[in-house]
């Protein structure tokens, strides 16, 4: 038997023997008659097992079959497509250009940003759109590559203008209304281990110069550390002065006054 619930962000399968976690904005199943196949966007094989071998987080049975296939609906924000072996857990549509608009169409939809470069995606209007709309943007071109996720007019997501999202990754965008008033929601969000942006680092290394120029293109100022060589085969962190650029914010000069090599991290 094998407990299948969800936990925080994740879809979790659990047989007595072996835990596999699931990122939520990525799990997908499709279903015939009542085995279902469950997987992430990656996994080939995935985990295939009949309702009869089905239990909740308690270790209980689900109420019936209905009740499971529900969950898993409502855990993955896909529907499946069932009956016939031929099950699609997701509409998906690949994206080309660097930028590209969100339409009522792509509602429960996997959009797939296979444009090699900074991106950019435009949302309609969040008054267009019924309070169920959803969807999941997926990036794994370029740990490199920054997108932007732009509201349409003066609607906002999470708050803001716009949501940047950096290097490989998915993120999980919904509707919600709090108090009458709509926003964009993130409901899910997860990195690939491979990314070297949201919580690790970028280096630039140079060799004999006095000034260096960086553009990162982040769309906010980073925190800057500078090393530089120490003569004894180490770095030294240099106290330096950087300027950014305030305007764009997606560049900042250093000048280091004399000729030196070293490396900056952001």
């Amino acid at each position: 038997m094998t407990r299948i619930f969800s936990s925080g962000n994740y879809l979790v399968m659990d047989n007595g023997t072996k835990i596999k976690y699931i990122p939520l904005s990525v799990a997908r199943f499709s279903v015939n008659g009542s085995s279902y196949t469950i997987k992430d966007r990656d996994d080939v094989a995935g985990l295939s097992i009949n309702y009869s071998e089905v239990l909740k987080e308690d270790g209980l049975e689900y109420s019936n079959e209905d009740a499971f296939l529900t969950f898993l609906k409502s855990a993955t924000g896909f529907n499946s497509g069932g009956g016939n072996g031929q099950g699609v857990a997701f509409n998906l549509r690949d994206v080309e250009s660097q930028a590209h608009d969100i339409g009522i169409e792509d509602k429960g939809s996997l959009i797939q940003i296979k444009h090699n470069g900074d991106w950019s995606s435009v949302l309609p209007s969040i008054d267009g759109v019924d309070d169920n709309f959803n969807f999941t943007l997926i990036h794994k071109e370029s740990d490199m590559n920054i997108g932007s996720i732009v509201p349409f007019g003066s609607d906002l997501i999470d708050g803001s203008p716009t949501l940047a999202v950096f290097g490989k990754g998915a993120v999980s965008i919904r509707k919600r209304t709090i108090e009458g008033s709509a926003e964009w929601f993130v409901s899910n969000r997860v990195s690939y281990d491979d990314v070297h942006l949201q919580g690790k680092t970028r280096e630039t290394s140079f060799v004999n110069q006095s000034v260096v120029e960086v553009e990162h293109n982040f769309g906010f100022v980073p925190i800057v550390q500078i090393w530089v060589e120490d003569g004894e085969g180490g770095f030294v962190q240099a106290n330096v002065d950087v300027d950014h650029n305030w305007i764009t914010k997606n560049s900042f000069l250093v000048n280091f006054g004399i000729v030196c090599s070293g490396k900056i991290i952001y």
